[in-house]
């Protein structure tokens, strides 16, 4: 039973998210059942000092870390390894985030326009086109988040 005072971290591959245990292999329980990954601390500290050496001996993963209420709220922190947290976390990755919804919705108006051009008589254009245009929303929107969200935290520092 988690109590008030405990931390819980959950140790997953930082690309794709996938629990991972300690050691960076696929957690299964005693059955090879998929199960969950997480360690129990019993202060802040010992979490953030947990993450850090996984994070160190496997530079391929992540540690989130979270309070007793656990995933029903956003992590208290997420731990990469130095090397490779600008991949996930920064200016650099929103950047990239808004330039790859850049292209997506280029792309989408490209060829929605050329559909349209041509009286709709590709149809495939206009459908691939529009679904460019979401998904690039969608990275352009993320991008704009986290740049917003790290000027807030410039200011507050």
């Amino acid at each position: 039973m988690v109590q008030d005072s405990d931390y819980v971290v959950f140790v997953a591959d930082a690309k794709t998210g996938a629990p991972r245990d300690s050691e960076g292999q696929p957690f299964r329980d005693t059955a090879g059942v998929r199960g969950p990954s997480a360690a129990l601390c019993a202060s802040l500290s010992e979490a953030e000092e947990f993450a850090d050496s996984v994070t160190t001996r496997h530079p391929e993963l992540s540690c989130s870390i979270y309070d007793r209420e656990g995933k029903a709220k956003p992590a208290l922190a997420v731990v990469y390894e130095v090397s490779i947290r600008g991949r996930y976390v920064g200016r650099g990755h929103a950047r990239r985030q808004l330039l790859i919804g850049a292209a997506f919705i280029s792309v989408g108006v490209t060829l929605a326009v050329i559909d349209l051009r041509h009286d709709m008589r590709f149809i495939w254009g206009y459908v691939v086109g529009l679904k460019c245009l979401i998904l690039g929303g969608t990275f352009v929107t993320r991008g704009c988040l986290e740049l917003v969200e790290l000027k807030k935290a410039d200011k507050k520092t």
